[in-house]
């Protein structure tokens, strides 16, 4: 998930569960998009990801960029 990437490289953003029920993770998507293998029991506003269940998107043309 990209909350394990930011951490891998040595980012630390803020998170408060890791299957995406409290929010606390929630970043925005400045562009590209991405994708939950189970969706998150919090609601994800348009525009934003919650990063500890989120992956990106496939075949969506264009890069990842997160407000990180």
């Amino acid at each position: 998930n990209l909350l394990e990437v930011a951490e891998a490289r040595g980012l630390e953003p803020a998170f408060g569960c890791r299957g995406g029920s409290c929010g606390d993770c929630r970043t925005r998507v400045l562009q590209g998009g991405v994708t939950y293998a189970s969706p998150p029991s919090f609601a994800v506003p348009a525009g934003e990801a919650l990063i500890c269940c989120a992956v990106p998107a496939q075949g969506t043309g264009e890069a990842l960029h997160l407000a990180l």
